[in-house]
Parts: C-alpha cells; structure tokens; sequence
C-alpha cells in the first residue's frame, strides 16, 4: 500500500470559525417547512460563527435545546395535530450580544388531522435563509472539517424515526431510508456532548442485525476510554434485538461479536463507547479469518486511520445476505460485508462535502465475501458505490449530491 501523507488534525472543540471576511453570520437553509399531522421531528441546520437562541411561538412545536454557540443541528419536535385544522407557529432565532447579525425565522406549518399526505418537504427562503455563497469558511454544520461533525446534533442520545422516513437532513453519511416494515432506524448523538453525532443505524428485525451503521471518522472521537458491556440499544425495541454471542464454533468457524463501527474509533469518553457496544452494531462475524489479527475486516479498521484527515470522513459499515443459509445464536449470518467511504480529495479543504463540486471529492466501497481468507485491504475488493447500490439495493449518500459514484480511483486510497 502506497504511504499517505496525513494533514494534521485541529481541535473538534473548535465552535466559532471565522467567516473568509471576517464578519458574523447567523443562517438557516430555508424560511418555511411544512410537517404532516402525525408527532415526529426534523433537524434545522444553523450556520453561524456567534452565540443565539432559539425560541418557538407554540406549544406543540419544541427544540431540544435553546441555547447555542456556533452552527448546530437543531432537533425539532412537533406533536400530533389533532383537529381538522392546519395550524402554524414560528421559531425564532436571535444572536445573543451581536447587533451586527439579523434575527431569523422559521414558519412552520402542520396539516390538518385530515390530511394524511402531509407535505414533510422544506419549501422556499425568499427571506432569511441560506445565501447562496456555499460554506467555504469551513464552519460546516454537518462536521466537514475541525469539529468532525459536532455542529448538527439533535438530542442528548439520538431517536427512533417514526415519521414515515424522516432523515437528519444534513448527515453526509445517512444512506437512504427505505419503508421498509422489517427496518428499524435510530440517530445516537453522543451522551457527553449532545450538539456531536456518534452513529446512526439500520436494523432488520427478522434477521436480528444491522443492515448499515453510518458515522462520520475523526481524530476528535479518540480517546483513552476502554471498552464497555454489551447492551440493548434503547432506542430500538428491545424485543427485535438479539444478544450477541461469541465463543461458538458454527459450521466449523470461531463466531465473534463483530462491530460494525469499530470500538477504537469512539474511545474519546466512556459514554460514547458504551453506544458502539449496542446490539445494534454487532453482527455474528467469522473469528477464524474475516474478524481477527490479519483479517480483512480487523485490517479495514486499521486503513481508516491512515484515511481519515482534517476534512471528516464519513463511512457506512454495512452487512448483505445473498441467502438465508446460516444462522447463529439466532441471526441470519451476512454472506458478505462492505464499508463505503466518502471524504475531500485534499483533505484539508474546511469545505462541507455537500458544498463540494465532484472533482473535489472521492469515494469508494470495499465489498467482501464473509468466508475471506486472512488479507490485507487491496484494489482487488474495491469497487463503485454505484455497484454496490446496486449488489444490496442500499442508496449511499443521497445528502451530497456531487458524490462521485460512479467512479473511484485506487490511487486515490493508497493503492
């Protein structure tokens, strides 16, 4: 494998970023949105470089949080609407001691009772919005450069998406979430610093493992915290989970717990590791080859340092089944595995990949048989994201709509 010349990393901590001409900014992606009847929540994405707040004229329309600094994600909750009526109310944003930056504002409107299509789409920003300048100060909010995504959080720990398919708009990583009645989906923020991601993930039921788990990658979430006790995600029913076991041999092969997003790459706090041991991220995974010292998984998780950089790297850890063949402990084993990587050319850009153009970008997918013998990560398990789209039915990335797809070059991943 070629050597990769790595840009040094800044501190994540880092919440207020400098506009390129120096002055503040307080800035929301469109002025109105329109939500269906039924509870549910979306995020809003803020751009901005000061401290505000965030003040809602309605009851049934709350904020996780009130009080900001920098961009952030802010999550939005509406409750039922149950007369047949639609209804509006206004949330508020005010920059705190900055007189120099305007105060922005969201309509938000709920359909009637009666009104099952329920619009669920952000519509318009003649007033208010985002300018159409892009995000080239690097103050992204969806963790693009030196917060490795700490600007579009939601709530202290995640939750369960129960709106017909409601995605946190803004994670660059987030596949596409299918209806899919056999699919369960949760959002983690990280329980010690609410404002940053930790994963998100798709669960199938009657296999009893996880479809994908996407996250983004960056130094800013290791740390020196040890590995935590398996546990049921709570935010997932607990009966369509299976405990993980490992230790059993099953047609012949060492079974391990294996992690989809790897323990070692949330270790900056106790409680942010403890999110990775959920059932949810473990799959039943062969100890004899694919998941230990030498394995081609074990080997992946190790190249994810050599391609993380300044510039976030998002990833999704996924599982595909070509049959139903093998079971163990009560889950439908995976016949293969993939990771899929999307990250900035250069790396050190400070640009949001979804402000990026497709030359400035690269991605990829490493797809795997399960019964892989012992190897290293090479072009030879390289191919398209568009051709693993089209192996397991999954659509990667559709938040960036300059991902290059189509293509990858293995030059490009050391190779």
């Amino acid at each position: 494998m070629a050597a990769l010349v790595l840009t040094m990393f800044v501190g994540c901590d880092q919440e207020n970023i400098e506009t390129p001409n120096g002055g503040s900014k307080l800035e929301i992606p469109y002025a109105s949105k329109t939500v269906g009847a039924a509870k549910g929540t979306f995020v809003l994405n803020v751009e901005s470089n000061v401290e505000w707040t965030i003040t809602s004229s309605a009851e049934w329309l709350t904020t996780n949080n009130t009080s900001f600094s920098g961009s952030a994600g802010v999550l939005c909750s509406y409750a039922e609407n149950t007369v047949n009526k639609s209804r509006t109310a206004k949330l508020t944003l005010t920059p705190v001691d900055n007189s120099s930056v305007s105060v922005r504002s969201l309509l938000v409107t709920q359909s009637a009772s009666n009104d099952v299509g329920g619009d669920d789409n952000d519509e318009g920003n003649d007033d208010g919005g985002n300018d159409d300048g892009g995000n080239d100060d690097g103050g992204n909010d969806d963790g693009g450069d030196d917060d490795g995504g700490n600007d579009d959080g939601g709530d202290d720990d995640g939750g369960l998406v129960t709106d017909g398919g409601t995605r946190y708009a803004g994670w660059a990583e987030l596949p596409a979430e299918e209806n899919n009645s056999d699919y369960y989906y949760a959002y983690h923020m990280r329980p010690d610093k609410s404002s940053q991601r930790n994963f998100a993930v798709c669960y199938s039921a009657s296999k009893a493992c996880p479809v994908w788990v996407a996250a983004v990658l960056h130094e800013c979430y290791t740390g020196g915290a040890s590995r935590s006790g398996y546990s049921p995600d709570p935010k997932i029913p607990s009966n369509v989970q299976v405990t993980p076991r490992a230790g059993d041999t099953n047609k012949g092969n060492w079974m391990n717990r294996g992690h989809m997003l790897a323990s070692n790459k949330r270790t900056v706090s106790s409680s942010t590791n403890e999110q990775v041991f959920y059932y949810t991220n473990i799959a039943p995974q062969n100890g004899n080859t694919l998941n230990t010292g030498g394995g081609l998984w074990n080997n992946l998780e190790d190249y994810e340092y050599d391609i993380m950089c300044r510039d976030t790297l998002y990833s999704v850890h996924g599982c595909h089944w070509t049959n139903n063949n093998e079971t163990f402990n009560g889950q439908i084993v995976p016949t293969h595995f993939y990771k899929v990587y999307l990250r900035t050319k250069k790396g050190n850009t400070g640009k949001w990949v979804v402000n990026c153009s497709e030359s400035e970008l690269q991605c990829v997918a490493f797809y795997m048989p399960h019964n892989v013998e012992k190897c290293k990560p090479s072009s030879k398990y390289m191919i398209s994201v568009s051709e693993l789209e089209q192996i397991t039915g999954v659509t990667f990335f559709p938040n960036v709509k300059n991902a290059p797809k189509d293509t990858y070059n293995p030059s490009d991943w050391g190779f």
